[in-house]
């Protein structure tokens, strides 16, 4: 793994073989926690917010699925 920044930006580098599925995993943490960063939201706020998305996706998953 190469970490390198830029004037513009930071950029990693990982291996052709590295597992995509749990490098996307980190990445879609990162991006929670940069939209957090400046929040004002308590966590439980957040938490419901998240449970609320969660069945929202699963009623579209679930139709696609069912059909």
């Amino acid at each position: 793994m190469i970490i390198e920044r830029t004037a513009k930006e930071i950029n990693i580098r990982f291996p052709a073989n590295a597992d995509i599925d749990e490098l996307q995993h980190i990445m879609d943490l990162l991006k929670y926690k940069r939209a957090i960063d400046n929040s004002k939201a308590q966590q439980e706020e957040v938490g419901l917010f998240f449970k609320e998305i969660k069945k929202g996706r699963w009623a579209k998953v679930s139709k696609k699925l069912l059909r």
